[in-house]
């Protein structure tokens, strides 16, 4: 069992300058982790100014396919989800940024009934505002004015994974059992496939799952299908150090799927924060750019 972490406000600017200079300094963590799913579900801002990770099953992401497919975006800071960009947008659901609420959609069935024995099932989205808990503030925050702060934790936490690179690398390869989850593609969209499968009007659900399941190489997309067909929503994770996708037994999905193993797409982001003066100056940038749009 877990200490559980209540959910703390702050009212005082000191308060929350120190909370997010510390914000910024796990920000670093989990970039140099190359974590991705910071999302504000994943984070709680707790008692000691501090913004806590408690879900952290995607550490150690294989960035492989993302080299494949040949987008920038997947190699920067905004990959992590902790900041995304929000242009045009009223709302995020990313954990640093300042909206208090944030909304989302599950999507329910309900029955069409016109008292004929003609009724129709069909699916509506309903709108759900919760508040986010990774927020530290109960009043909306002006982040132009704490950026300062977020970027002098980043910085400094950077330069100490740079001077203890050494010691982090030993201390990560005591874990190389570890498996870390890999996103092949979201949960909801599993969700949605799987409920349209189910759907009365669906008469093939081996085919419904077929049409949509078409993007990856055979053996990942075999067991997207069992998984679905058996009701279950498919995870992929991969150990540290091998190049194997597996599945939520340990079992080996595809061997060899990726052209680099977790481990080395951790070493590569640590050379990059030992010897590109550029990456921590980009990474300031992009924190700008991101908070401050």
């Amino acid at each position: 069992w877990h200490e559980y972490i209540p959910h703390k406000k702050y009212t005082e600017k000191e308060n929350l300058k120190l909370f997010y200079k510390n914000t910024g300094a796990l920000l670093a963590i989990c970039d140099s982790l190359n974590y991705t799913d910071g999302h504000s579900e994943n984070f709680v801002c707790s008692e000691n100014k501090k913004l806590v990770l408690i879900d952290s099953e995607t550490i150690f992401t294989n960035l492989s396919y993302f080299q494949e497919i040949k987008l920038d975006f997947f190699f920067d800071l905004e990959f992590t989800g902790m900041i995304q960009n929000l242009e045009g947008k009223t709302e995020s659901g990313s954990a640093l940024q300042d909206f208090n609420v944030y909304s989302h959609y599950p999507i329910n069935p309900h029955v069409i009934n016109d008292c004929t024995s003609n009724m129709e099932i069909r699916y509506k989205a309903t709108k759900i505002n919760s508040e986010k808990k990774s927020c530290p503030s109960i009043q909306k925050i002006n982040l132009n004015e704490f950026t300062p702060d977020i970027i002098s934790g980043l910085k400094k936490a950077y330069k100490q994974i740079n001077e203890k690179s050494s010691k982090l690398n030993k201390l990560v390869l005591k874990y190389t059992n570890l498996k870390t989850r890999q996103i092949k593609r979201h949960t909801l969209y599993y969700h949605w496939l799987l409920h349209r499968s189910l759907h009365p009007l669906t008469h093939n659900p081996v085919s419904c799952i077929d049409e949509h399941l078409n993007f990856y190489n055979r053996e990942l997309t075999d067991y997207e299908k069992e998984s679905l067909l058996n009701g279950d929503i498919p995870v992929c994770y991969h150990a540290l150090k091998t190049n194997d996708l597996l599945g939520i037994e340990s079992n080996i999905i595809s061997k060899g799927y990726s052209s680099k193993n977790s481990f080395e797409w951790y070493i590569e982001k640590q050379n990059k924060l030992l010897y590109n003066k550029s990456f921590i100056n980009k990474r300031e940038d992009e924190v700008k750019r991101l908070l401050c749009s």
